[in-house]
């Protein structure tokens, strides 16, 4: 009797913007849309969006979609690697960007190595990687610290030790705020910022609007940017 081959989890890239087109993926990644019918992800609506523009011939009623994310994640793990074991692919996706960062898809990555289920990741556009390399600051060592603490003195703590980390180890350092939050976030790091740390913003990337700005605490000071409700990764470094 021949043993059931488990399937593959595909870590699959998402867009940064709603106007790139497939020119922004690898091939391989289309291939492999275009052969995965289960898909598990944040919301389904931007699963089913991504799916009809990277494979717009494949029918969406026989899509298998499963829904993880902050609410759902502890306890529905099991669940969703029960196709895995089965034999069935999956390909795994974020609302954008690389699966798996700053959202809950390594839990189930974890899941799968322990089950011995092979997790194949695709290259795509990573805001942090693009920020990194855009910014002017050190690639050779950075921490990224996803979303800063919500409580205000704790969220002033951080940024702190982000400018001596900066500016004494310089090690790069990467983060970000949900977008209706920005201006707030950048308006406080005018406060509590020394006037020679350095700060990049890559704003809106891979989209039209694209800008990439670095420059000193004391000349952000004197910019007026509106960031309100767009995508912007911040680094701050040496």
């Amino acid at each position: 009797m021949q043993l059931q081959t488990k399937g593959i989890l595909y870590l699959i890239p998402n867009f940064l913007d709603e106007t790139n087109t497939v020119a922004y993926l690898q091939p391989r990644v289309a291939d492999i849309v275009s052969s995965v019918n289960h898909f598990i992800g944040e919301t389904e609506k931007n699963i089913r969006a991504f799916v009809k523009k990277v494979s717009p011939l494949k029918v969406q009623a026989e899509l298998e979609i499963e829904l993880l994310n902050e609410h759902n994640a502890e306890g529905n793990l099991r669940n969703l690697i029960a196709p895995l074991l089965k034999g069935k692919d999956i390909g795994l996706l974020s609302d954008a960007g690389m699966p798996c960062i700053a959202d809950p898809g390594h839990q189930l990555v974890r899941l799968c190595h322990e089950n011995g289920i092979t997790v194949v990741p695709l290259a795509g556009p990573s805001s942090i990687l693009l920020t990194l390399v855009a910014s002017g600051f050190s690639g050779q060592q950075f921490t990224f610290h996803g979303y800063l603490p919500y409580d205000k003195v704790q969220r002033q703590k951080r940024i702190k030790q982000m400018e001596v980390d900066a500016s004494v180890k310089n090690y790069t350092q990467l983060f970000m705020e949900a977008p209706y939050r920005n201006n707030q976030l950048l308006k406080e790091l005018m406060e509590i910022g020394d006037s020679k740390t350095q700060l990049c913003a890559g704003i809106a990337l891979t989209s039209p609007q694209e800008r990439i700005l670095t420059q000193s605490i004391a000349q952000w000071r004197k910019t007026t940017l509106d960031l309100h409700k767009i995508a912007v990764m911040f680094a701050m470094g040496k």
